[in-house]
């Protein structure tokens, strides 16, 4: 029989060879892609092995569904922190410091987050564990990219107005199918088109 202070210990350990194994094939997985990822190297850069990191994932599928969580995870918490910190910092907000923070059309394309979220995605639509967790990161950062618009709103300067469908939709309408991950938050088709036909009629 164990005591509970040896049962409290086995559970740590665990945990810190779950974290080994994560952190091993998440290196293995941005080294060498997804078509190169092996198992036997994530074992040996953790100090585990084979055996042990099948008890705690099904099979190299499910580890490589665990890994493209935590990197859209730890992408997605970065980039609301970022963009926060940045308007945070000012004490005044005018149009062009926005737009300095808005993703850039080539910029975005050439990034390697922005590859590794575009293949989280594309997978999240075949594997419903990873579309899980990746809703659950978009949720749980949302409150921090609606924080973001509510400073902006705050520090804008005087002669600056700004329509707050405006940053919902460049920063979550993208990418149709992140919006929809969104669920009762996002962006919906008739709020969409309104917005649109009214910045159509601006313009004109």
């Amino acid at each position: 029989m164990f005591t509970w202070q040896e049962i409290d210990q086995i559970k740590v350990d665990a945990t810190r060879i779950k974290e080994r194994i994560s952190q091993a094939a998440q290196n293995e997985l941005l080294t060498k892609g997804i078509l190169g990822f092996r198992i036997e190297t994530v074992a040996r850069e953790a100090n585990s092995s084979i055996s042990v990191i099948y008890r705690h994932y099904i099979d190299r599928s499910g580890l490589i569904v665990h890994v493209l969580a935590r990197i859209f995870d730890q992408i997605q918490h970065n980039q609301a922190e970022t963009l926060y910190n940045y308007f945070n910092s000012m004490d005044v907000i005018c149009a062009s410091d926005v737009i300095k923070a808005i993703p850039h059309l080539d910029e975005s394309a050439r990034s390697i987050n922005m590859k590794w979220r575009l293949l989280a995605l594309a997978l999240s639509t075949e594997e419903a564990e990873l579309r899980e967790s990746i809703e659950n990161s978009i949720l749980s950062t949302f409150p921090i990219w609606q924080k973001t618009i509510d400073l902006i709103h705050s520090k804008a300067s005087q002669d600056s107005t700004f329509d707050t469908r405006f940053f919902s939709i460049v920063f979550l309408m993208h990418m149709p199918y992140y919006n929809m991950l969104l669920r009762e938050h996002r962006i919906r088709d008739d709020d969409y088109k309104k917005y649109l036909f009214e910045l159509m009629n601006k313009l004109t």
